[in-house]
């Protein structure tokens, strides 16, 4: 068996693509609040770094196979898979950064997380008693086509496609919260340049759509294709996320609910005097009759106090009238 040059090429540089960008998102300076906290664009980047070098580690063990001329799109069957899984999870939690989302509870993750890791142990227990302790890619080719594995495989699919699904609504939730947020904020260049966000979302979710698509592919060919394409989106992705970091920052104030006084009376831990958060409520109800956006009063305030702050012009006196 002869290697396979140009699927080789293609594994090597989406390797060298991804582990490079991981690098360079994991490696920027972080840019923190003033409370010394990490702000969610720099957080965000750190979830792309992982996805990227979780992609990476993926492809390198696609060309360490190919190297030892074992078929190597028989990772496709369960590794491949696995791996873009949790590459598909931290993405996710990317996204719910990169859109200002509502995060979720640390029980709702493990109870996510769970099914896939309890399939990958029951993989390696039905591999070990067979084949002992081994890293033999030849070995791990053979029982690929047993049965135990194939149901392995199967429950993984099946638990990857349930979940995938729930990702993909729950995408859809983010953007549509996120886009009413902004067209309740913002207007403007900021209004339109927050799509920009929008389409780096839809572009991850492209790459992993298309990445799925090539795992049921068997033509070494056709995977080295869609793979280059699958490199080029990482590109494009990665500089499109960099690209709107400005945009993000300006956008930025639209969430930032901490400046909101009713906000902070009902989420502190030591609740305001009822008193207090009567008066918040009243004055957000006469904002909200002047139609200004419950999520806009601070800006408002924050504006009307500088231009309260601005000295008044003096009175005119007779030499300028005449």
């Amino acid at each position: 068996m002869t290697i396979d040059i140009y699927s080789l090429i293609a594994y090597v540089f989406n390797c060298a693509v991804c582990a490079t960008i991981g690098i360079i998102f994991l490696l920027t300076p972080y840019k923190r609040d003033e409370q010394g906290k990490i702000g969610s664009y720099c957080k965000t980047r750190l979830c792309l770094a992982a996805s990227a070098l979780i992609e990476g580690l993926a492809s390198l063990l696609y060309a360490v196979r190919i190297v030892n001329q074992v078929p190597h799109l028989a990772l496709d069957h369960f590794t491949g898979p696995l791996f873009m899984y949790f590459a598909i999870c931290i993405d996710m939690t990317a996204i719910i950064y990169l859109l200002h989302g509502k995060q979720p509870k640390l029980r709702t993750s493990i109870l996510f997380v769970s099914p896939v890791l309890l399939v990958w142990l029951i993989h390696i227990i039905l591999f070990i008693p067979d084949y002992g302790f081994t890293f033999s890619a030849r070995a791990y080719n053979e029982f690929i086509t047993t049965t135990p594995s194939l149901i392995t495989c199967y429950a993984l699919y099946t638990v990857f496609i349930i979940e995938f699904f729930y990702i993909l609504k729950s995408v859809k939730h983010q953007i549509v919260r996120f886009k009413e947020h902004i067209d309740n904020y913002c207007s403007g260049t900021s209004r339109s340049q927050s799509r920009w966000l929008i389409a780096v979302v839809i572009s991850t979710v492209t790459y992993y759509i298309i990445d799925i698509v090539s795992m049921c592919i068997s033509d070494p060919t056709w995977d080295s294709i869609v793979l280059w394409l699958l490199s080029l989106i990482v590109i494009v992705n990665s500089i499109a996320f960099i690209i709107c970091r400005n945009i993000y920052w300006n956008i930025s104030p639209a969430f930032d609910t901490d400046k909101i006084p009713l906000q902070r009376a009902i989420t502190d831990d030591n609740p305001y005097p009822e008193a207090e958060i009567q008066a918040q409520v009243a004055k957000v109800l006469r904002y909200h009759e002047r139609g200004i956006p419950y999520y806009a009063i601070s800006q408002f305030e924050k504006d009307d106090e500088e231009s309260t702050q601005q000295p008044n012009s003096p009175p005119p006196t007779l030499s300028t009238i005449s």
